[in-house]
């Protein structure tokens, strides 16, 4: 540690020091990596209104399921019934894919955001089941509406 210390603020023997350091945190640590997990798949950014008989649907909750297995995108409808997937916290998007498209309105008392109350289903349910709606994400920007009618 005394070496350290007798190395200039500007030395290049510092400088060496400082990216040896990162570099190996960079390949000891996951956790100190930059970017994309190796694991994730292609992702396209998706967003779009929802409505039923026309009319927005706001706090809907959407479910984007690929098709071919992976994780699921959510979203919550806005009061404009506007929704922006994400993949995972602060990851925007869904896996590039065709997906089954859920979409709910039922907020029980653990989901219920502090001052909202618990809620009743209001969507018929072919929108709530697997295969009742499908889509497809591709790469880059997707809007995909989703215009729902009552039964």
């Amino acid at each position: 540690m005394s070496q350290l210390n007798n190395v200039s603020s500007s030395s290049p023997q510092k400088e060496l020091l400082k990216l040896l350091c990162f570099s190996a945190c960079l390949l000891i640590s996951p956790s100190c990596s930059f970017g994309v997990p190796s694991d994730q798949p292609e992702l396209g950014q998706v967003s779009g209104v929802v409505t039923l008989d026309g009319q927005p649907l706001s706090r809907a909750k959407i479910s984007f399921d690929p098709i071919s297995g992976g994780r699921s995108s959510m979203a919550v409808t806005d009061d404009q019934g506007r929704y922006e997937l994400e993949y995972a916290i602060q990851t925007p998007g869904a896996k590039v894919d065709r997906h089954n498209i859920r979409v709910s309105t039922e907020w029980d008392e653990g989901e219920a955001s502090s001052g909202s109350k618990p809620t009743k289903e209001t969507i018929p349910q072919k929108y709530r089941e697997p295969g009742g709606l499908t889509g497809e994400v591709k790469p880059g920007k997707n809007v995909i509406d989703l215009k729902l009618v009552s039964e």
